[in-house]
């Protein structure tokens, strides 16, 4: 009788949960490797896309990178180092501003997790393209990491104003080279997320 009350309120709690992810409007998609970009996708439009752990580690570490470089183009990772000792990007996270859709011309945030070696000596870059095909990558913001160990880092900016899949880089450097598009330092993790910008009333999954 015990163990059928327990289920019970389990099965109350989950229920629950569902039913305020679903009125708050936010039903996080997660990415899938996807062999054709070489990267992370999140194909529906849906906000948040989120890595969660498909991006761990860095390269070919003795803890290797799933699917790595995970990248769209030829940009590759550093070889040197160790894990959870040196540079990583660990996971990255898209969340649309105004609505539960990725919109052309709306603001996003993105949340990196990383992991930096010392205060001061990494810096991390968020990279943006709105063309997958031709990709024409901007830097849109570059934080220095402040301690060492695992850490969450923050951007906000806005998609340009067109449809398509878009892509998101994080690199994470030793160094402070805040314009480059693609760390080439034998340390320097580079991740892709492509996500899909659509207006709402062409959205098809």
């Amino acid at each position: 009788m015990k163990k059928l009350i327990l289920i019970s309120i389990l099965a109350i709690f989950l229920l629950s949960s569902i039913v305020i992810a679903d009125r708050q409007g936010r039903l996080t998609e997660y990415a899938e490797y996807n062999s054709i970009y070489g990267a992370p996708l999140c194909r529906t439009g849906n906000s948040p896309c989120d890595t969660d752990d498909i991006l761990i580690s860095r390269g070919n570490l003795a803890v290797p990178e799933p699917n790595q470089p995970n990248t769209i183009d030829n940009c590759t990772d550093g070889s040197s180092g160790t894990y959870m000792v040196d540079e990583s990007v660990e996971s990255i996270t898209i969340t649309e501003l105004y609505d539960n859709q990725f919109n052309p011309g709306d603001k996003i945030r993105v949340d990196a997790v990383v992991y930096c070696w010392g205060n001061n000596t990494d810096t991390i870059n968020f990279v943006y393209t709105n063309s997958t095909t031709n990709p024409d990558w901007e830097v849109k913001e570059s934080v220095t990491c402040l301690e060492s160990g695992l850490q969450e880092v923050s951007a906000i900016f806005k998609l340009d104003n067109f449809e398509g899949f878009h892509a998101i880089r994080v690199i994470n450097q030793y160094g402070n080279e805040s314009t480059i598009t693609c760390g080439s330092n034998p340390y320097d993790d580079n991740d892709d997320v492509v996500f899909r910008v659509v207006s709402e009333s062409n959205i098809r999954i």
